[in-house]
């Protein structure tokens, strides 16, 4: 099978060398400099499109994205200023708004520039330039003039006479030797090296900035007549919807103007291209949206880092036309993987076309079976060489295809450049020899090839004082941080990438390098393994059991056991069914009012308890006949009254306990033990419990303390002469498998374990359910279970639970912190705390009711209740309503979490702990394309219960706006208790909620 590409050779993937075989670059008599190029242009090509410039503009309508216009402008206007200093004779050089100012010393003295311009955004760099060197704003055009001695006249600017071999304009590289090299870059090889397409009507996408290759983007779509069209470099982070959207109005803006100044129809391009480095379309794969974006391309291709296998291959499969590009800021546009995209997959595989001249593959002398890159004399932009023979060895390594013919993939670097996951590369031995020369430091390893940013391994030499690794760290840390500051940015070494190592450790290592190349392999390979699961360590439950899994892991991916897992939720059901005992001697009776009530609740320091307290005790002021007791884990009643009033408080519906009526009483409890720990004044009569574990983390083996609780309370409800009714809070998660296709969850007990969730704490919920309907088919219990959903801020002031995980993901996106938030393609499924507290009390009444619920439960089982919200609002809704102006991939978001602080959640911010189980989330979400149809739950039974839920029709924007306002005070009340009192943090083993969560199950008695 041949490497020949195809013959529709375009600008977006014709390299320098295949321009010159079929012949497709300008005479000499056309133009061989820029300005020649654009005189040319502008007289036989006037009426085309050059290129469309974007601007931002904020949009309160859209969820925080903002609107996006685009400017096109005809290309005989366009660009005659942006070259004046070369036309003036001046050189002139592009520099990335990143670098330092002893980088822009370094560059400026290289190229003899004495007058620097820079944008506004840049003045804490530019506005003190080492050697007094001018510093201008070009915010507008006269003060361009005005910095060049010049003013603007109605006439032509005066053009210094330029040949095709004078310097056009300097790149410089990303300073592989500890600063960056101008690289100059002729006229000729700026655009008369360049091929001659017809691509009218065609329009270029790129996220390439003008000060990398942005330039030259330009330069090869102009000279084919394509329109391009730049990304939004605003100083905000790309995001997939930023990209779609500005492309969205440039496409517009194109229509309207091809209409307008050319007498076409109002018509889109015939074709598009997209160009950007890996990490863009590996962000924009992971929704739907962009997916569908790239699927719009004619070609959409890769190039300044390395693609991941499995990321390319997915594009490749759901229809995307991926390649590759190569080149370098040395020698230009080298390679692609163009190729016929309908039968060829192969998109990693660069081909070299018969017939190139000046690309040659070098065997390395390793016996790796990889070849070097050389480019030869004679290639159309070689400004640098350096072999004597005047060619170019680029030290990038290649494979070929076993049986393609000049198919080549990348496979690394032949010198030590780590190259970053975005394409940003640095040389990491100026590093390691900076840091050895700190006394503490006897050797150093700089790796993050691949990865978003680096980190390092320090070997401590022997004169470290026996500190410990910590104190090694705290001690080197403010010297390493004075080399951040005067490196790259994408080079820094944040603290906690910073791993200690004893001085008997060493780094083995040639004068060749050939150990450091094995240990860069050998951090690839780890870096590419599958993680762990995020909550590995709780699963396994103990070391024994951990070290087994390892173990296991090596020989292959681990497959969970589901059928050892059912029979554990079965054992678990039989084990607490044997130990009920039923005392009573009558069945249930109706209510009647002459009956004074007494209800017992517990977990009333959980935001669902709270929130039924606070409705209970507004009950009790007109019921005289109620009576209310409190279970809560104290030490004494008063610590009880204590926790109780501090809920209250933080839940802003604070009532002073114990100066109101003795109706409602505070008591501590134990609900391990056989009568809760209670007199037996308290015992007599039971109506509430709500305390339930909630940790994603801990597997189902560990909810064992819960099971002996629900235990206790349906003992306790059968201890009278007939039945109490109990009212168990489960979760949706109990049946979160029951219906993967949107069909109708009803509210009956479910008998299938496998329709639990994966967690423990789902399958936790089924089994207690379970226990429950065993309950009432082997006794006179009266249980009545309650599915509850995802709970969110009450309606009246928007408190919700700081501990929780969507409230703990929105306070990460507050301004001060990370000041954006994830895009989620999930339903707002939310239901108010307040809303769930009142349905609960309405359904534990339910013996009032003068007629029979539908549909009629089975003698001798437990009722089924539903609170869920199957709302049809989307989270975007979310983010419109309260103006989130940034938003970011999960993806993307997470990685951006991760980053040490400052540029990364705070080190104590408690979402730190929840990043594992959002990496999870975040997994599943990518698993499908498009989003799962969420279950429905059935609510009919519920709505004849609860007048509060026949009425409840879902979640409004001031809800919504009252939540995210109780969300920004809880994240300033977090930034406020920063001076030294320890904040309250969710962890992996402690409780999300609190000791009392959301579950509320409960016992009446009448008496």
């Amino acid at each position: 099978m041949g490497a020949v590409p195809p013959t529709d050779l375009n600008h977006f993937i014709c390299t320098l060398g295949e321009a010159e075989i079929h012949n497709l670059t300008p005479s000499i008599d056309q133009y061989d400099t820029i300005n020649d190029f654009l005189d040319y242009q502008a007289e036989h090509n006037g009426d085309q499109l050059a290129i469309g410039i974007p601007k931002i503009a904020p949009d309160m309508g859209g969820p925080g994205k903002g609107s996006t216009f685009y400017k096109i402008a005809g290309l005989f206007i366009a660009t005659r200023v942006d070259y004046t200093a070369s036309s003036d004779n001046k050189d002139s050089c592009e520099r990335r708004p990143s670098s330092s100012e002893e980088n822009i010393e370094h560059l400026c003295k290289q190229c003899n520039i004495d007058i620097v311009f820079y944008d506004l955004t840049l003045r804490e760099i530019s506005c003190n330039p080492p050697f007094m060197m001018r510093g201008y704003s070009i915010s507008n055009l006269l003060d361009l003039f005005t910095a060049l001695g010049s003013t603007p006249r109605n006439q032509r600017i005066p053009i210094h006479k330029v040949t095709g071999e004078s310097t056009a304009y300097h790149h410089h590289t990303s300073g592989t030797s500890g600063l960056p090299k101008p690289v100059p870059y002729s006229h000729h090889a700026a655009c008369g090296a360049l091929p001659i397409l017809n691509d009218r009507n065609t329009l270029t996408f790129t996220t390439t900035p003008l000060y990398t290759g942005g330039i030259a983007d330009c330069l090869r779509a102009w000279t084919s007549l394509s329109t391009i069209c730049l990304a939004p470099n605003d100083g905000h982070p790309l995001t997939s919807e930023t990209i779609i959207e500005s492309f969205s109005q440039a496409q517009k803006a194109y229509e309207y103007l091809i209409h307008r100044f050319c007498g076409f129809p109002k018509t889109g391009p015939e074709l598009m291209y997209f160009s950007c480095v890996p990490m863009i379309a590996q962000m924009l794969s992971k929704s739907a949206k962009g997916l569908a974006f790239l699927r719009t391309m004619k070609i959409v291709g890769v190039g300044g880092a390395s693609m991941p296998k499995e990321d390319g291959d997915f594009l490749v499969s759901a229809g995307v036309n991926l390649t590759s590009r190569f080149g370098s800021a040395e020698c230009s546009f080298l390679l692609s993987s163009h190729r016929h995209y309908e039968t060829d997959r192969e998109w990693q595989y660069f081909r070299v076309p018969e017939g190139l001249r000046y690309l040659e593959f070098e065997p390395l002398s390793d016996g790796s079976g990889r070849f070097e890159l050389v480019v030869m004399k004679g290639w159309s932009h070689l400004p640098k060489c350096n072999r004597r023979n005047g060619s170019f060895a680029t030290s990038d390594l290649f494979e070929p295809h076993p049986s393609i013919r000049n198919a080549w993939k990348h496979v690394g670097r032949k010198d030590t450049q780590i190259t970053l996951s975005t394409g940003k590369k640095f040389d990491p031995v100026c590093i390691e020899e900076a840091f050895k020369r700190f006394p503490l430091v006897q050797d150093a390893f700089v790796f993050g090839d691949g990865q978003m940013y680096p980190g390092a391994i320090i070997i401590k030499s022997h004169v470290d004082l026996g500190m410990s690794n910590e104190e090694v760290r705290d001690t080197i840390w403010p010297y390493i941080e004075s080399l951040n500051n005067i490196g790259p940015t994408h080079a820094k070494i944040f603290k906690d990438m910073l791993v200690i190592k004893p001085h008997v450790a060493f780094l083995a290592k040639t004068a060749k390098g050939t150990i450091r190349r094995r240990l860069v392999e050998a951090f690839s390979s780890v870096s590419d393994a599958k993680p762990f699961p995020w909550n590995l360590v709780y699963e396994c439950g103990s070391v024994r059991a951990l070290t087994n899994y390892i173990k296991a892991s090596r020989s292959g991916p681990i497959v969970n056991d589901d059928e050892d897992e059912v029979q554990r939720m079965d054992s678990i059901v039989k084990q607490f069914g044997k130990s009920l005992m039923d005392e009573t001697t009558e069945a249930c009776v109706t209510f009647t009012k002459n009956l004074k009530e007494t209800i017992i609740i517990t977990g009333v320091t959980g935001s669902l308890g709270v929130n039924i307290v606070s409705l209970l005790r507004s009950i009790l002021s007109s019921d005289k006949e109620l009576r209310v007791v409190c279970l809560v884990r104290a030490k004494n009643d008063k610590e009880a009254v204590d926790r109780v009033e501090e809920a209250l408080r933080y839940h802003d519906i604070y009532q002073n306990l114990v100066s109101t009526t003795t109706s409602f009483e505070c008591r501590a409890a134990n609900l391990d033990q056989t009568e809760l720990g209670l007199s037996r004044d308290v015992l007599f009569d039971l109506r509430k419990h709500a305390a339930w574990e909630v940790n994603f983390s801990i597997p189902l083996r560990d909810f064992t303390e819960q099971f002996q609780g629900l235990r206790s309370l349906i003992n306790f409800s059968l201890s009278g002469e007939r039945p109490k009714h109990m009212v168990f809070c489960s979760s949706i998660a109990s049946v979160a498998e029951a219906s993967n296709n949107g069909n109708l969850v009803i509210e009956t007990v479910d008998r299938n374990p496998l329709h639990a969730g994966s967690l423990g704490y789902a399958k936790s919920k089924w089994v207690a359910e379970a226990i429950c309907s065993l309950a009432c088919q082997k006794t006179r219990a009266n249980i009545s279970i309650v599915r509850i959903g995802q709970l969110c801020g009450n309606t009246v002031n928007g408190t919700w639970n700081e501990k929780e995980a969507w409230p703990l993901m929105l306070s990460a996106g507050v301004p001060g912190c990370l000041n954006s938030l994830p895009e989620l393609p999930m339903r707002l499924s939310w239901l108010p705390l307040d809303i769930a507290a009142a349905a609960i009390v309405e359904i534990a009444l339910q013996n009032t009711l003068p007629y029979t619920i539908q549909p009629q439960t089975a003698r001798h089982e437990a009722k089924v209740f539903h609170l869920v919200n199957n709302s049809n609002l989307t989270w975007t809704h979310l983010l419109k309503w309260i103006g989130q102006e940034r938003t970011e991939e999960l993806g993307e978001w997470l990685l951006h979490a991760e980053l040490p602080s400052p540029e990364g959640l705070p080190d104590d911010h408690p979402a730190r702990s929840l990043l594992g189980f959002w990496k999870t989330m975040g997994s599943e979400i990518k698993e499908d394309i498009t989003v799962k149809q969420a279950p429905q739950f059935g609510l009919l039974r519920t709505r004849q219960v609860s007048s509060t839920m026949r009425s409840f029709v879902d979640l409004d924007e001031e809800s919504v706006k009252k939540m995210w306002k109780w969300v920004q005070t809880v994240a300033k009340r977090w930034e406020d208790e920063k001076d030294g009192r320890l904040k309250t943090q969710a962890s992996p083993n402690s409780p999300l909620i609190s000791d009392d969560d959301e579950a509320v199950s409960g016992i009446l008695e009448k008496h």
